[in-house]
């Protein structure tokens, strides 16, 4: 099992496997999709993520991006769970390692930002690993 030594492994690592998805399906994400995935409120992001923020709030349809991104993310979850046992259970490696850390998925207001889209981390709680996992593998959340 991948042991994530930081909140941003965990992400990079959780971001990496939607990316996988969107190649496996021919789904497009463009530059400015791709970096939003990396956004948080507080934490480690990409430097010109402000930027990238007000493009994404002015260009794109956040709702179709939010289930866009939530599809793909269960895609490859579910992909993962299938095909590698390690790639599975690092996802949740990468969840409780994010949950620990000021990038956690629990209080929706570090998670939230205005106009704009939702964090990564949002996504993968509410969206898709609640309905996609069975309900007791999900207690720890």
């Amino acid at each position: 099992m991948n042991a994530f030594h930081s909140g941003r492994e965990a992400k990079e690592f959780l971001i990496s496997r939607i990316v996988a998805a969107a190649q496996r399906e021919n789904v497009l994400l463009s530059q400015v999709e791709r970096k939003m995935l990396y956004f948080t409120e507080s934490g480690w992001t990409l430097p010109d993520m402000t930027a990238v923020a007000e493009d994404f709030a002015s260009e794109y349809d956040r709702s179709g991006y939010e289930q866009k991104i939530a599809r793909l993310i269960r895609n490859a979850a579910k992909h993962d769970r299938k095909e590698s046992r390690d790639e599975y259970d690092a996802w949740w490696a990468a969840i409780r390692v994010l949950r620990r850390g000021p990038l956690h998925f629990g209080d929706d207001r570090d998670c939230w930002f205005a106009a704009s889209g939702q964090s990564i981390e949002t996504l993968c709680n509410r969206t898709c690993f609640r309905s996609l996992f069975p309900a007791g593998w999900f207690s720890f959340c």
